[in-house]
């Protein structure tokens, strides 16, 4: 595990993590709050780098309560804020937001005990006088964060939605544009819910009665029962499965491959949704392209494709927006293809739920920021269309601006020549998966 800059030079009565005799999945959790507390990083990638040596039940407990800290961090900071009259450094502010986030996931039946365990752990970690405010500040916190109307003195029934469900008040009120108060209040209760994890298995291959899985109203899907112990890794590496949520598939499914196709994977990594296309390739006569940039993520990428020996699939590492199709020929690939996927980078507005951090990287300018650069992908992927081929275009947003918005300047730029076939949107409100909108774009015949 690369090690966190947690030396106690501020304060010389601290101790350092690594002189405990046990670094339990609590612990671990202060220790990734605090890491992001001290430099904001997406929540994947702090979780990336826990040891591999430790128990699934802590790497559990870890998860749990680091995503509760992030998911619910508006209405636990203005809680401590309110306690505290000076900024405290991170170690002390990341064992109260951690026991925070505990109290709020737990009932009160459970207060005294979780307040009193983070006490006993704030010993090993603080300095006395540190633990006794550890101590009178959770005490104090446990009914604001239970109640957080009185932490709201104006801004009407937007600012408490914001605070309550802990999302930035200008994203509440464009929703609120966009969709009307009751739907707003749908979509936060349902970000604010940790998400089911779910797998999806190959055609014809899907297992059944394995412990711990149910089945769902998706076929291929099949999800892990809440509270059961499941060793995801070993299940995949068995039956070729994806973690992937049913809302990930849907693109693959409007694109409709078949088995003979050449197919080009845009924006490819992690590579959910090219080994759905690999799978559905024949050997000797399908062909998979999927191009990404760069990254820590095409390790996924790889990963996920070296699962499927049905089908030929090439990983080039490129930027869509400087590539070509000479430049793919060059690298002895098809120039052009069959059926083009662009699951294009976005707001990731309807994934909130599996990304709590990316609320908070968000500003008002990303989303027109997004659909420009969406719309500048999906122009440049029309090149690598054969004549009678057509194009998938798709997000993982629920902002119109970024779905709709984009095709429509799209096909008013490309008028005469391309239409739109066919468009499917999935709201987590209705449909009980993640949030997004697919559009099936051909030519225009001549």
């Amino acid at each position: 595990m690369t090690e966190f800059t947690l030396s106690g030079q501020h304060n010389p009565a601290a101790r350092n993590f690594r002189h405990l005799k046990h670094i339990d999945g609590w612990i671990l959790a202060t220790q990734l709050c605090e890491a992001y507390i001290k430099s904001p990083s997406k929540a994947d990638s702090l979780l990336g780098k826990l040891p591999l040596s430790i128990s699934p039940s802590d790497r559990r407990r870890c998860q749990f309560l680091f995503l509760g800290v992030i998911r619910n961090l508006s209405r636990i900071a203005s809680a401590t804020a309110i306690l505290i009259k000076k900024e405290p450094r991170p170690r002390l502010k990341s064992i109260l937001f951690v026991a925070s986030a505990e109290l709020l996931s737990s009932g009160e039946d459970k207060t005294a005990k979780i307040i009193n365990h983070a006490v006993e752990q704030a010993k090993n970690l603080l300095s006395p006088a540190e633990v006794k405010f550890v101590n009178a500040v959770l005490r104090k916190a446990v009914d604001l964060l239970k109640n957080p109307r009185q932490m709201v003195s104006g801004g009407g029934k937007l600012a408490f939605l914001s605070l309550e469900y802990s999302h930035p008040e200008w994203l509440v009120r464009r929703w609120e544009r966009a969709f009307g108060l009751d739907v707003v209040e749908k979509i936060l209760r349902w970000n604010q819910k940790p998400p089911p994890i779910y797998l999806n298995f190959p055609a014809n291959t899907e297992p059944g009665g394995l412990d711990g899985l149910e089945s769902t109203k998706w076929p291929g899907f099949l999800r892990i029962s809440t509270g059961e112990k499941v060793n995801i890794g070993e299940i995949v590496n068995k039956f070729g499965a994806t973690v992937m949520d049913p809302a990930s598939a849907n693109p693959v499914k409007l694109l409709a491959v078949e088995p003979y196709e050449k197919v080009l994977d845009l924006c490819a990594a992690p590579g959910g949704k090219s080994s759905l296309i690999a799978n559905q390739l024949e050997k000797e006569d399908g062909f998979l392209v999927s191009l990404d940039l760069s990254g820590p993520r095409m390790s996924l990428l790889h990963e996920n494709l070296n699962r499927f020996s049905k089908s030929t699939s090439v990983i080039v590492e490129a930027d869509l927006l400087k590539t070509t199709s000479d430049d793919l020929g060059a690298r002895n690939l098809p120039r052009k293809y069959d059926a083009v996927l662009l699951d294009a980078p976005c707001s990731n507005t309807g994934v909130l739920r599996r990304r709590p951090d990316a609320r908070w990287r968000l500003r008002p300018e990303d989303i027109a920021s997004a659909a420009a650069k969406q719309l500048k992908m999906l122009c440049r992927a029309v090149s690598f269309v054969t004549p009678n081929g057509r194009i998938l275009y798709s997000t993982c947003s629920i902002e119109e601006e970024e779905n709709r918005g984009v095709v429509d300047k799209f096909l008013h730029i490309e008028k005469g020549h391309w239409k739109l076939q066919t468009e499917a949107s999935y709201t987590p409100w209705n449909d009980d998966c993640d949030g997004g909108s697919a559009f099936l774009l051909v030519p225009v015949e001549s």
